[in-house]
């Protein structure tokens, strides 16, 4: 009975232990905000394509994403400053685009950093 009693709090303990574990994490878990420079949205893929080939040929690195539409993007930065900068250097090349903003959850912030933006299409086509 004595084994049986100390597997039965064992396993509760080590279910406490997940669960402080899991709520702990949660409560960690911080959001920051996220800029994308976006500069198109379109049913056609061609136009999407277009509009990265004129992206790229004033300088800056276009990418492309599918959510409901074709969207394209310039950057994506975690300095508000630095989009709408990018932003206004498009406008003034005669393309026109906005800045918006997104709340993500701060584990993205390496990947954002070093522009690997594949794990950022994701969120960005939910929200």
């Amino acid at each position: 009975m004595k084994k049986k009693g100390m597997l039965i709090f064992t396993f509760l303990m080590l279910l406490c232990n997940t669960l402080t574990m899991y709520y702990v994490s949660q409560a960690l878990k911080q959001e920051i905000n996220i800029y994308v420079v976006q500069v198109g949205r379109y049913k056609e893929k061609a136009n999407a394509e277009n509009t990265m080939k004129q992206i790229e040929e004033l300088g800056y690195k276009g990418f492309m994403y599918q959510d409901q539409e074709y969207v394209v993007i310039t950057d994506i930065f975690i300095k508000q400053k630095e989009a709408h900068q990018q932003a206004k250097e498009i406008a003034e090349k005669g393309n026109t685009c906005v800045v918006k903003e997104y709340f993500i959850d701060d584990r993205y912030q390496k990947k954002i950093e070093k522009k690997e933006y594949n794990a950022i299409y994701q969120f960005l086509k939910t929200n």
